[in-house]
């Protein structure tokens, strides 16, 4: 199911880190029926490795005063990053990642949940993604590895795969730079 099947017209807004969690989608529905739902983009690492990266952990205690929250497993982890709600769709997972094991790892995960399209982010500029010239836009400086990607994702999905992207990077922000790194991109596709 792609995109032609929810257009036109249609709404959205792009996949931000901590803001366009479940809620946020929740909201863009509300605003329009026609919303093109993105998750928040999610390091390919923390949806492989739950356990590591998970950021609470509810807790509840009954008389006695000891915990009765339900252990910490794999599946419960992978669900505070992957699971949405039925009515969410169209919906597309937005990962990001340097590792082509990973993102093929990820992408083989995040089948079970059944979304519309899966997303690689090369357009994040937070110092916190790009600034350590891990993933994101910094991407944008390897065109071969964003088309090794590509071909990793798609190859281990059966939905449409899309490239979030940055008109430039730093000083390479011109027209014709862009075209260059998409013809590269293009080149490096299996």
């Amino acid at each position: 199911m792609g995109a032609e099947n929810y257009l036109p017209p249609w709404f959205s807004v792009a996949p931000m880190m901590d803001w366009t969690d479940n809620h946020y989608r929740t909201l863009a529905q509300l605003i329009s029926k026609h919303a093109w739902l993105y998750t928040e983009m999610l390091a390919a690492e923390t949806i492989v490795y739950q356990k590591d990266n998970l950021t609470f952990s509810p807790m509840s205690f009954n008389s006695t005063g000891t915990s009765s929250a339900p252990p910490l497993t794999i599946a419960r982890c992978r669900d505070r990053f992957l699971a949405y709600s039925p009515e969410q769709h169209p919906i597309v997972l937005q990962i990001g990642g340097n590792n082509l094991e990973n993102l093929a790892k990820a992408t083989e995960l995040a089948n079970a949940y059944h979304y519309d399209e899966i997303n690689f982010n090369c357009g994040c500029p937070s110092p916190k993604v790009a600034g350590h010239g891990c993933f994101g836009a910094r991407l944008m400086l390897d065109p071969k590895f964003v088309g090794e990607a590509m071909s990793v994702i798609a190859a281990n999905t059966d939905v449409p795969v899309s490239v979030k992207c940055r008109i430039g990077v730093d000083d390479h922000d011109s027209y014709n730079e862009l075209c260059k790194v998409f013809k590269l991109m293009a080149t490096y596709l299996s």
